[in-house]
């Protein structure tokens, strides 16, 4: 799975998705270029202490311009960049606030509401394949019937598609 997918899954899970970003590292566009910014609600760039206080600034104003030319995930809410040091604990309080903010946002609007139904279906979907799956694999003649057709798939004697029927 890559770095955007995984992130995206757990966007799906959550109520408010923060997106942690180090700035310096030489991988300051890695949140545009994987996807990070069309399901961030909130990005936090950490480290905003010592000689890195330049980088954060740069990497800061690189992903407030990009959040603007994005369509937003919600109308609601416009997600925003923060700074914080963990080590001098600085940008802790704002992080929180951003939080309730985004909360009351949404929740004002009725799409938090929206939200979390949408994932109660999705965590039934996912359960019900994942039952679906453990019944079909308990039945003997279906994993033999799958050993067989895996092995033939790998040895390319048998396409995927042709496979499943």
């Amino acid at each position: 799975v890559g770095v955007g997918q995984s992130e995206t899954g757990v966007a799906r899970m959550v109520d408010c998705f923060i997106s942690l970003q180090i700035a310096g590292g030489g991988d300051d566009l890695q949140g545009i270029k994987k996807g990070l910014m069309e399901v961030a609600d909130l990005i936090v760039i950490n480290k905003d202490d010592g000689d890195n206080h330049t980088n954060v600034a740069i990497a800061r104003h690189m992903y407030e311009s990009a959040l603007h030319i994005l369509r937003r995930k919600y109308d609601e809410w416009q997600p925003r960049v923060l700074t914080c040091s963990a080590l001098e604990k600085r940008g802790i309080d704002e992080i929180w606030h951003a939080i309730i903010d985004f909360k009351t946002a949404l929740t004002a609007s009725g799409r938090l509401q929206q939200v979390r139904q949408q994932q109660s279906v999705e965590w039934l979907r996912k359960q019900t394949e994942e039952e679906v799956l453990n019944h079909l694999f308990a039945n003997e003649d279906f994993d033999r019937y799958y050993r067989q057709t895996l092995l033939a798939v790998k040895n390319n004697t048998l396409s995927p598609r042709t496979g499943l029927r």
